[in-house]
């Protein structure tokens, strides 16, 4: 092990890897200029980096906001 956190490709109940254009949501709150994203927060997974290691994620409420985010800070969001 060379001391990075180890990343897991997040999963939904179907066991299926989160693919671009699925519903996500936010595992931990994300703080930015604009205000913060809550916990639970609903996205969608736009860019898949790495084989899923991290996904570049859009929101729409409670404001818009387009980041990357590392595959530990979301999981699949069932609809």
């Amino acid at each position: 092990m060379n001391g990075e956190p180890e990343l897991r490709t997040p999963k939904g109940d179907s066991g299926v890897p989160i693919q671009e254009l699925d519903l996500v949501r936010l595992l931990a709150e994300v703080k930015m200029d604009e205000g913060h994203l809550p916990i639970g927060t609903l996205g969608t997974a736009v860019y898949r980096y790495r084989d899923g290691e991290a996904f570049e994620v859009e929101f729409s409420a409670p404001f818009h906001a387009l980041l990357t985010l590392r595959a530990n800070e979301i999981a699949a969001a069932h609809a």
